[in-house]
């Protein structure tokens, strides 16, 4: 949920509550000259601004996203064993569009292929391996 969507629903709710507070002063103010049936209003008012509140922290507490309690982690780093085509040496990778010279940062493994981003045309192919077996 939104945020704000949950600010907002907050902020109702507790609105309401402070409203029922007030209200439930009055009756148990006019409790004392007209008799128990306004302190009963009064008391169930109470008793439901106090639900209010409640449910405004539980709300908090409970709808809070997801993203807060994972951990990311950056500067992960995996090394991968790349079997190449006969012929190919790392220190010859060259992109087949211009020519350019393709260093280690350049290759990825994505979805289990070797892709290579050229860093001179911006080109992008994946590293094509004939069956050994």
């Amino acid at each position: 949920m939104n945020q704000i969507l949950r600010y907002l629903v907050v902020i109702i709710l507790i609105s309401f509550a402070l409203l029922l507070v007030l209200g439930s002063l009055v009756f148990f103010l006019a409790a004392a000259t007209t008799g128990v049936t306004d302190a009963i209003i009064g008391g169930v008012m109470m008793l439901i601004a106090v639900g209010l509140f409640g449910g405004a922290f539980l709300f908090m507490k409970m709808s809070k996203p997801a993203e807060q309690h994972i951990h990311h982690h950056t500067n992960v780093e995996q090394n991968i064993k790349v079997d190449l085509p006969t012929g190919v040496k790392v220190e010859q990778l060259k992109c087949k569009e211009c020519g350019g010279d393709i260093d280690g940062s350049s290759v990825k493994m994505a979805g289990g292929v070797v892709v290579i981003n050229c860093p001179w045309c911006n080109e992008s192919y994946t590293l094509q391996q004939d069956v050994k077996w």
